[in-house]
């Protein structure tokens, strides 16, 4: 892409590209938009792929640290490059302003050859992630999701959170 000559669309560039939190008008006003029918090419997904996922996270139990309430909420989840093949996956995040429980950022992942959808809080300090899933029979309908629940299958030892002890994780398409 050929970097934007606009300061608008260079604010809305920056933010899509480092995480960094824009005010709503500004977000979804100029080029990327959200709300007015943005799709990405993800040849993991059936179709394409939204600029952005909703994450909402509820019930994250307590395990030491104090704030672990602090992750239980709604994310939106823009595109991301991960810098990983993009013929392995697609990636979308959304990077916390300070650590949580040593949790950086919460990312959602399409992978093609497996049929997952994965979302995960990266915990910065053990370098492990605290993971929801969903196995798919054939590619994701990215464009559809619409409160999709996921799974919870991992989280680091030691962490001191636990989402094992039922916490939820629903996905729905921006």
């Amino acid at each position: 892409m050929i970097f934007p000559r606009d300061p608008l669309d260079f604010l809305a560039y920056t933010a899509r590209r480092t995480g960094l939190w824009v005010p709503m008008p500004l977000r979804f006003g100029w080029w990327p938009c959200g709300c007015c029918g943005c799709t990405l090419t993800c040849q993991h997904c059936i179709g394409d792929a939204p600029c952005a996922f909703e994450v909402v996270i509820a019930d994250v139990a307590e395990d030491g640290c104090g704030s672990c309430a602090s992750l239980d909420g709604t994310y939106i989840l823009d595109e991301f490059f991960s810098g990983a093949d993009p013929s392995t996956l697609c990636a979308w995040r959304y990077t916390f302003p300070e650590r949580i429980c040593d949790v950086s950022f919460i990312q959602l992942n399409v992978y093609g050859t497996t049929r997952q959808l994965w979302v995960f809080f990266w915990d910065a300090v053990r370098a492990d992630w605290a993971l929801f899933f969903k196995v798919y029979g054939s590619k994701v309908d990215c464009m559809n999701l619409a409160n999709e629940p996921l799974s919870f299958t991992h989280q680091p030892l030691g962490w001191q959170c636990d989402i094992s002890a039922g916490a939820t994780c629903l996905v729905s398409t921006v």
